[in-house]
């Protein structure tokens, strides 16, 4: 009897892991269909335009390609971290990875968008953190979160730009904690000003996405996500991730 109970639980476990999955997934094509349409509607307005003839001048047909290239690079790059995470979710297998080479492989990502935007950084990586047991979508969790703090620091003045990155041993030492915080706009107390359906919180141009993304990778590895005020103004992306997954992995 134990053990048919046993078996029971690990296949209701199962069921509810895959339901919560597949839920995130349907969440993540709602953002991302209303990301699609927003840059879609911000390029064939320039395009009407011109062709309508009201671009005259040329400055003004100078700002409508702008604006179309602009938007064109925007779906790319949405589809490029869809893509990413995509390829690397196809896997189930784990293995050891070390959070500080993760998170040093999504600034190399940004570095070059974060110098030109004036970003400052500050980071404090405990040392000799231990190797944790991770699917190749792991690498693309640091990446998607900076995505939603560069996208909200370059909406506000440059001077006030700033990140914020810790990542420590939890006090049972059971789990790696990560958090990384931004000056941005504080998105945990304007949720109402937002589409009530939006499963995921718009932050800058890529929100949505960017953190549907990075909640199907955390819930993979039976971690968790939290968004929490930043003291310094803005937003805390808070990520608990367990080192095995030995006992916890479907």
């Amino acid at each position: 009897e134990n053990t048919q109970f046993i078996k029971e639980l690990d296949e209701m476990h199962a069921k509810v892991t895959e339901a919560e999955k597949l839920k995130g997934i349907a969440q993540l094509m709602y953002s991302l269909n209303h990301e699609m349409l927003n840059a879609a509607s911000m390029i064939l307005g320039p395009i009407e335009m011109i062709l309508k003839g009201y671009c005259k001048d040329e400055k003004a047909r100078e700002d409508s390609l702008l604006m179309i290239e602009r938007n064109v690079n925007r779906i790319v790059e949405i589809l490029g971290y869809v893509t990413s995470y995509r390829n690397k979710s196809t896997s189930d297998e784990f293995k050891p990875k070390r959070i500080e080479e993760l998170i040093n492989a999504g600034l190399g990502h940004f570095s070059q968008r974060f110098q030109d935007a004036d970003i400052k950084l500050t980071m404090n990586i405990q040392q000799s953190l231990p190797v944790i047991q991770a699917q190749d979508a792991l690498e693309d969790l640091p990446v998607n979160i900076l995505a939603c703090c560069y996208y909200a620091l370059v909406e506000i003045p440059k001077e006030k730009r700033l990140i914020d990155i810790h990542a420590c041993l939890s006090k049972d030492k059971n789990a790696i904690q990560i958090t990384i915080s931004d000056t941005g706009s504080d998105i945990t107390k304007d949720a109402d000003k937002h589409d009530e359906g939006s499963p995921f919180k718009e932050r800058g141009k890529l929100g949505g996405v960017n953190l549907g993304i990075a909640h199907l990778i955390t819930h993979a590895h039976n971690g968790t996500l939290t968004l929490e005020p930043y003291e310094k103004g803005g937003t805390t992306f808070k990520m608990t991730l367990p080192i095995s997954q030995k006992e916890t992995a479907p």
